[in-house]
């Protein structure tokens, strides 16, 4: 089967007009799976358009932090999926909203918001048969645990191609999102999204696990 490049199809997805998006929305809020991976990656890729536009005029925007906002706004879009009247005017307020504030904070603290910590996590908690390890795991805090647990069982729910990305990604050092892409005859886009909704997906499963225990 031949694959599309990953440009064209941005290129098209990024063209619909602001009704097909409307009929997109419904259609999702509907259950419509389709309709939403059309949605999301509209999204995504408006998200991305935008914050990387940015960055020659803001010098306190990098193209890690435009990454970073991309990655805000479409969990922050997902998370307001059921409630929303309009995917359009939502989306284009959370741009202009979300860079204020993200540029507000920088300037301040001059840190960049994050998810989950992967890598941190993993390189701090080794197995525990590897004896040179056996201190750091004892001195766990229990949110440090849930973590780890969070991602461990995340990663071990997810379909292969997730689990093929996510472990690339935790590879030292991590192998980039085009090279992922590339490897697995997927669009850029597609990898991003799916790490994303993994990094979602364990911050849900990190707020399940702390409110059992």
């Amino acid at each position: 089967m031949q694959t599309k490049k990953p440009n064209s199809v941005d290129k098209n997805i990024l063209a619909i007009a602001d009704q097909e998006v409307e009929s997109l929305l419904k259609a999702a809020q509907n259950g419509d799976a389709a309709a939403w991976d059309k949605l999301s990656h509209w999204v995504y890729l408006t998200g991305q358009e935008y914050y990387q536009s940015k960055i020659a005029a803001e010098q306190h925007l990098s193209k890690e932090d435009a990454e970073d906002l991309t990655t805000s706004l479409f969990l922050e879009f997902e998370n307001n999926l059921p409630h929303l009247k309009s995917a359009t005017r939502f989306t284009r307020y959370l741009l202009k909203q979300n860079l204020k504030r993200y540029l507000r904070r920088k300037r301040q603290k001059r840190l960049r918001e994050v998810l989950v910590p992967l890598q941190k996590i993993i390189e701090k908690h080794k197995s525990p048969d590897d004896t040179s390890q056996q201190h750091a795991w004892q001195d766990w805090t229990d949110d440090e645990f849930l973590q780890y647990q969070s991602v461990l069982q995340t990663l071990q729910q997810s379909d292969d191609t997730t689990q093929q990305i996510i472990r690339a990604r935790l590879e030292e050092p991590p192998i980039q999102f085009n090279e992922i892409a590339a490897r697995l005859s997927m669009s850029e886009t597609s990898v991003r999204m799916r790490a994303v909704r993994f990094y979602s997906q364990v911050r849900k499963q990190f707020k399940k696990l702390r409110y059992k225990n």
